[in-house]
């Protein structure tokens, strides 16, 4: 399916932000990336979203806008050891719901449909350097 900006579906109800995963090790956010248009998602530093996991391919899946589920498909890129979406392995296209969690290797990624929200920042000082 190309890509079509008509189709994404930028901010949830009453203009909550743009749809987003957040990346979680070892049970802790450690990434938070807004989706503003199609990522691919694998250990290549090529990839839109790296991740550095031995167990993902260097492509591993990828993420498009769609008209489906809330708004995201998950296009499996032929991983050696699979992507799991809720702990079901993904064949090759399944929409995304709010809330979702899909599972490459030992991380894994829950996708909100919409509420990004930037993380905060861990030290005060780095704060201030945030724009207003």
């Amino acid at each position: 399916m190309a890509y079509n900006s008509n189709m994404v579906r930028s901010t949830g109800p009453r203009g909550q932000g743009p749809a987003y995963l957040t990346v979680v090790v070892n049970n802790r956010e450690v990434q938070r990336r807004p989706l503003t248009g199609p990522i691919t998602v694998g250990r290549s530093l090529e990839c839109d979203l790296f991740l550095e996991d031995p167990l993902l391919s260097r492509r591993h899946f990828r993420l498009e806008p769609a008209l489906e589920g809330d708004g995201w498909v998950l296009l499996e890129l032929g991983s050696r050891n699979g992507t799991y979406v809720n702990a079901k392995r993904v064949p090759e296209r399944r929409p995304l719901d709010h809330g979702d969690v899909i599972t490459v290797g030992k991380t894994h990624l829950r996708f909100k449909a919409h509420g990004y929200v930037p993380p905060r920042p861990a030290d005060p000082s780095e704060a201030m350097m945030l724009p207003a």
